[in-house]
């Protein structure tokens, strides 16, 4: 039984509970990803929502690992497995079963020289996705907000689903609408729609230079 979780997006919920060993004063959590499609997944614990500097745990379905990795840049080939002294989770799988791929862990809160997750106060996450169970471009990514404490939680990011193949070439603004010389329309929401609006608010996810198909997370 898990204490909270969030529905990262329609087809991913992540579920959640944070435990207290009295015996080791150690603090835990147990983290369950359920998406509801076949593929690798990761979740990932960040400073500031960065991918670059972030530490992810991903599921391998067909080799049945999970392990820590250091998310040292945009390209599959940064992913870097953590050493073995820190490859620390327990009870970790990954399953697929039914068409849906489900994979949990128990990591510490504090671990020397990792980003802290808190028992109180907002935890950024990174989640990722595959279209297959090769390891790879992502098909999808977002990220979002935890107090465990509070069992409240806010998306950084609306989610996106990304084409195999990006377009290179992104708008920079809007077009600014003509004036109205009738009723003052009512305020419309910002166009969420891929691109348009993502790279005029985050522009560190989507830069305008030309990126290879071999990023992970960009």
């Amino acid at each position: 039984k898990y204490d909270g979780f969030v529905q990262v997006d329609s087809s991913v919920k992540f579920l959640y509970t944070v435990v207290s060993s009295q015996a080791s004063l150690a603090s835990f959590l147990c983290g369950r990803l359920e998406y509801d499609g076949l593929g690798w997944v990761a979740l990932a614990v960040s400073k500031d929502t960065q991918m670059i500097g972030s530490e992810a745990i991903i599921g391998l379905p067909d080799s049945g690992e999970v392990l820590k990795y250091h998310l040292n840049g945009m390209a599959t080939n940064m992913v870097d497995v953590m050493d073995d002294d820190s490859q620390t989770l327990a009870d970790a799988s990954i399953v697929q079963e039914n068409g849906t791929t489900i994979m949990v862990f128990t990591k510490l809160l504090a671990e020397g020289g990792e980003i802290p997750i808190l028992k109180e106060g907002v935890n950024h996450f990174l989640h990722a996705r595959g279209s297959s169970n090769d390891f790879g471009y992502h098909s999808h990514r977002s990220s979002f907000g935890v107090n465990f404490a509070a069992n409240q939680f806010a998306r950084s990011l609306p989610p996106v689903h990304l084409p195999t193949d990006k377009p290179t070439n992104f708008p920079t603004a809007r077009s600014t609408p003509k004036p109205s010389t009738g009723p003052t329309p009512s305020p419309t929401l910002p166009d969420f729609s891929y691109p348009t609006y993502f790279p005029t608010i985050f522009p560190t996810y989507f830069p305008t230079v030309e990126q290879n198909n071999s990023s992970w997370w960009s």
